[in-house]
């Protein structure tokens, strides 16, 4: 995900780490459609003030 900063990487790589299921999802996913759902889940971060 190039188009994350280091930050934003290591914020959703442990996200993802600590929840198993969503990983799996995630690994099953297109590369557009993680790269959708990384961009939408910092987009809600920010959002609710994570």
């Amino acid at each position: 995900m190039e188009f994350l900063s280091p930050m934003e990487l290591f914020q959703v790589t442990n996200f993802l780490a600590k929840e198993h299921d969503l990983l799996r999802v995630f690994f099953n996913m297109s590369d557009e459609r993680n790269s959708a759902y990384v961009t939408t889940l910092l987009q809600t971060w920010m959002h609710n003030d994570v």
